[in-house]
């Protein structure tokens, strides 16, 4: 069921959807996995504020700057990508962009996987050295870490819709 399904291998996928041999119907199915395992997360942070600063009302702040931040990068993202398969053979954007999403993002993962882990820790020592801003430093960290997670995730793109559009010659 899963076996025309490339989780990992965005170097033959691109080399399949460079020849043209992916079906719509496989790449819609990378799509649904995609969406479901990474994009189905996104949320706009909607709070209703009573007029006094409080440590909620930062917080939305904060949510609300990232997902302004995250939609800039997913615009100009996308924007960037079209026009690199436009310069190439100019076929199946789309198509391409549904397929390479799932691999891409499966090897993007596991480095913020590592950089939240990492920005976990320190939340831990900085508690145990009784900084009381920590739980804001974390915040910082995190968020910091999902706008790297995206604009290396488009670097990633980048290179294998360059590929598949035949810009990049082997």
């Amino acid at each position: 069921m899963l076996s025309d399904i490339h989780f990992h291998d965005a170097e033959g996928l691109a080399e399949k959807l460079k020849e043209n041999s992916i079906s719509d119907f496989t790449a819609l199915r990378h799509f649904i996995i995609y969406t479901i395992l990474f994009a189905s997360t996104y949320q706009i942070p909607i709070v209703i504020i009573d007029g006094s600063e409080s440590e909620e009302q930062i917080s939305y702040y904060w949510e609300l700057g990232y997902y302004v931040v995250s939609a800039i990068i997913n615009y100009y993202g996308l924007m960037h990508l079209y026009q690199i398969s436009q310069c190439g053979d100019d076929e199946n954007f789309f198509k391409r962009y549904c397929c390479l999403s799932l691999p891409v993002n499966v090897r993007v993962l596991p480095m913020y996987i590592c950089v939240v882990v990492i920005c976990s820790l320190i939340f831990i020592l900085l508690e145990l050295k009784f900084i009381t801003e920590s739980e804001k430093i974390l915040t910082i960290l995190i968020y910091l870490a999902g706008i790297v997670y995206q604009l290396y995730f488009y670097r990633l793109m980048r290179k294998f819709i360059r590929f598949a559009s035949g810009q990049i010659i082997e």
